[in-house]
């Protein structure tokens, strides 16, 4: 873990001169940092608001779209975290012998490159927030959260870019697990609103999780409750552990398999 502070200025440069070629060709440029989430939020919002008439208990439709919105935010640097990390080893195969960067920092740098679009979404929600009246002093509370948010993404990018190294059918198989999590987080719905007997699939996704407390901070404007924050810190803790771990030991064997 001591590689990360030790190169945290070439990580810097590294992923500065990425976020710049990301957008070099398009004609929107960065400006598509704004729209993609936004994009998927007018989707989200037609869809459960106007299509399937939801209308969650205590929200009028400014507050449930916030809520859809926060929800979104993280989801979407999760799924970017996912995708790129998992390829990034496979990637950056010429890293590997390469002792200015070490390749166990190309993941994190695909899960950090990923908050920076969700810094300008959490940017959005507080000024909406802000300008609805649904701000509150949880926002403090939002930096210990988000960093737990990383670890958990940092040690999954370990995890899955060592895992496609040997099984390169992830990388197929990833848009379907993207999409099934996408289905089973509550982005759009609330807790209360799953049956009872169905309930245990929220629990188990890691995700739900780190949404619950952003909804929380950000637009419910309460302390996540207790189960919320020991599944965040758990994730968040044994993620970069079993991560870490696991890509030191097989960071060998994977110049044989490249």
């Amino acid at each position: 873990m001591t590689e990360l502070f030790r190169h945290r200025s070439l990580l810097f440069r590294v992923m500065l001169a990425e976020l710049r070629s990301q957008h070099a060709s398009t004609i929107l440029g960065t400006a598509w940092v704004f729209l993609y989430p936004l994009a998927f939020l007018s989707v989200y919002a037609f869809v459960f608001l106007f299509i399937l008439n939801v209308r969650p208990l205590g929200f009028t439709p400014v507050g449930y779209v916030l809520l859809i919105f926060c929800g979104l935010v993280p989801f979407l640097s999760a799924s970017e975290s996912i995708t790129a990390g998992a390829s990034s080893v496979l990637g950056n195969m010429g890293l590997l012998r390469n002792t200015l960067f070490p390749i166990e920092l190309v993941p994190v740098k695909t899960v950090l490159l990923s908050q920076v679009p969700m810094t300008v979404g959490v940017v959005m929600i507080i000024v909406a927030t802000t300008v609805s009246g649904h701000t509150s002093s949880t926002l403090l509370l939002l930096p210990p959260v988000w960093v737990l948010f990383i670890c958990f993404l940092t040690g999954l990018a370990w995890t899955l870019s060592v895992v496609t190294v040997f099984v390169r059918d992830i990388i197929r198989i990833l848009p379907i697990v993207i999409l099934l999590l996408m289905m089973v987080s509550p982005i759009a719905y609330t807790i209360e609103m799953v049956p009872s007997e169905l309930r245990f699939v929220c629990y188990v996704n890691p995700l739900a999780h780190f949404i619950w407390a952003f909804q929380d901070i950000l637009v419910r404007g309460k302390v996540p409750a207790a189960g919320v924050w020991a599944g965040i810190v758990a994730w968040g803790v044994v993620s970069p552990l079993i991560g870490y771990g696991l890509f030191m030991r097989a960071k060998r064997e994977l110049i044989e398999n490249l």
